[in-house]
């Protein structure tokens, strides 16, 4: 998987790609690409923000990830490629909420940031993303018609993760945290687990392929 952004729009304009060629970056999406490692991700920020425990039973949990999604405008000879997004996630969580049915579905935008970058570079890129994505909002069904309130959703409003994600693999003073929140990007710190798979990855043995 490459992190293409060289021949973007995203690069006309001027936004710096320190982790070109650095294998973390790729190691993260896959590592966020596991369903387990996703849903826990987003339950354990939901209940950072909000940790009232809800009368909810999750039956199932649906996640396409979406690795570097490509993001285009026009057609024909006038498409231009935008951006690539690091992770674009079709998210789906059936179950109950205090024995009522709850069946909620959207999209996350998602991006990864292993090098440090100005705040500034974010918010733009991610506007960018909003902007073109045609991303799925939390309290939007299949048919376009608005989901019901929940405290669920409510929930995983306030915890960040109902519009955009950033995951960094740096901390991020609260000013740059409470930007973020403003424009209604959450923010993860890759922690421990991520450098088990890293470990883990790197001691892996080669696949077994044909050669010829």
């Amino acid at each position: 998987m490459a992190h293409s952004h060289t021949k973007t729009q995203l690069a006309a304009l001027g936004f710096r790609d320190p982790d070109k060629k650095e294998p973390r970056h790729d190691w993260a999406c896959q590592y966020l690409a596991q369903p387990p490692v996703f849903f826990k991700m987003i339950v354990a920020m939901a209940h950072a923000v909000d940790p009232e425990p809800l009368g909810f039973n999750a039956e199932k949990f649906g996640f396409t990830s979406n690795l570097e999604f490509m993001l285009t405008k026009g057609l024909g000879k006038y498409k231009t490629t935008l951006g690539y997004l690091d992770m674009f996630p079709r998210l789906r969580i059936i179950g109950t909420l205090d024995d009522k049915p709850v069946d909620l579905q959207w999209d996350l935008i998602v991006e990864v940031k292993i090098q440090p970058v100005p705040i500034g570079d974010v918010l733009r890129q991610m506007a960018l993303y909003r902007e073109f994505a045609s991303a799925k909002p939390l309290r939007q069904n299949d048919d376009g018609s608005p989901h019901p309130e929940t405290p669920l959703v409510t929930k995983f409003i306030k915890g960040g993760v109902s519009h955009a994600l950033l995951v960094t693999d740096f901390d991020l003073d609260a000013t740059d945290v409470q930007t973020l929140q403003k424009a209604r990007i959450g923010h993860v710190r890759l922690g421990q687990g991520f450098e088990d798979y890293v470990t883990a990855r790197k001691a892996a043995p080669p696949a077994v392929s044909i050669s010829i």
